[in-house]
């Protein structure tokens, strides 16, 4: 399995629960094998990022899932998750690339333009999801954004647009390389904070990292 994990902070956490929390971060693109079924890769942050650092180190002989994981915003849908709730995607949404006109927005299969024959949405396979369902774990679609939601307003467009219950920067951009590889793909996203007008966003990103490892711990007890 191949972790594909965006920032520093986050990858300090996969690694404490991996139990391997004294191993040194490498550096963006770069990643660790921590044991022969296991590898870590940081990205970077954004699905530029994401897709290209995943694109060059895919394996489809050594990989046989890669996993974005990582922290997220709650979008709001009604109910909205609760910070340090952890959701795995059914559906990864590509959400924010396209044309913003007076009309509103246009996505990129919209224009003719999809990034897969499948639009702009991507759905891990079947199996993958079975297998994430088994943590007990929220269960919903997650966009994948360049810009964050920063405002009411913009986080509203977000969620009535994509159905999504959270959103991140790296998800789509894994699930793309992925795809384009052969190799099976999921995301999973604990809730650090929420999302609309910055200065009333509440955020409890140590709590999530925390969260984050003991998710991660999860997971590799299913690997062994």
């Amino acid at each position: 399995m191949l972790f594909a994990v965006a920032a520093a902070a986050e990858v300090a956490a996969v690694f404490r629960g991996l139990r391997c929390g004294g191993r040194e971060i490498p550096p963006e693109w770069g990643s660790v094998v921590v044991t022969s079924g296991v590898e870590v890769l940081r990205t970077g942050v954004g699905k530029a990022n994401a897709c290209g650092a995943v694109a060059r180190l895919l394996d489809p002989r050594v990989h046989g899932l890669v996993l974005s994981i990582g922290v997220a915003g709650s979008l709001p849908l009604s109910p909205p998750l609760a910070i340090g709730a952890v959701v795995a995607a059914s559906t990864i949404v590509i959400a924010d690339e396209g044309v913003e006109g007076p009309q509103g927005f246009q996505s990129l299969a919209s224009l003719g333009f999809p990034p897969l024959l499948g639009g702009d949405t991507l759905a891990p396979p079947e199996w993958v999801l079975r297998w994430l369902r088994g943590f007990g774990l929220h269960v919903g679609a997650i966009a994948t954004v360049s810009t964050c939601s920063g405002t009411d307003a913009g986080a509203r467009r977000v969620a009535q647009r994509t159905g999504a219950v959270a959103e991140g920067m790296e998800g789509a951009g894994v699930a793309l390389a992925a795809v384009h590889a052969g190799v099976a793909f999921g995301e999973v996203r604990i809730i650090s904070n929420t999302t609309g007008d910055r200065d009333r966003q509440e955020w409890r990103l140590t709590d999530a990292l925390e969260q984050l490892a003991a998710t991660v711990g999860e997971v590799a007890k299913r690997l062994n």
